[in-house]
């Protein structure tokens, strides 16, 4: 098995994790506070958008080999349909607003508050150095 182009492919399974969870603690804030159908938007915009950052990671993954091996040109193809089927979605949900506007904001807004938090805590601490992977430097 080669190593993935995207790196380490915990860290990209913590932010889905983290993201998915994160979703569920804002529709049960919003559930009492807003009513169940911005609750049920947040979850809905939340598992759009982790489907939709998980098939752009085996997008990319597909597409981007190491020098020398062959891409495999049937999952390229099944990862731009997944990733076209999650637009589909966006453009439906768009023109047949089937939730409030707020709850597509907090849903996608919680996967980028999640990639920083976790670039946030990775991050090396002042005087620490880096760690490299492989020609990094």
């Amino acid at each position: 098995m080669t190593q993935s182009p995207l790196g380490n492919r915990s860290l990209l399974g913590r932010i889905r994790l983290w993201t998915t969870i994160a979703g569920v603690i804002a529709a049960a804030i919003a559930w009492p506070l807003a009513g169940p159908r911005l609750a049920f938007g947040v979850v809905v915009t939340v598992l759009w958008a982790v489907v939709g950052f998980r098939a752009l990671e085996g997008l990319v993954s597909a597409a981007l080999t190491p020098p020398g091996e062959p891409r495999d040109g049937r999952a390229i193809l099944l990862w731009a349909g997944v990733k076209i089927a999650v637009y589909a979605v966006a453009i439906w949900v768009v023109f047949t607003r089937p939730f409030p506007p707020v709850s597509y904001l907090v849903g996608v807004s919680l996967l980028l508050i999640v990639i920083v938090v976790q670039g946030v805590i990775l991050a090396p601490r002042r005087g620490e150095q880096p760690v490299r992977r492989g020609n990094d430097g």
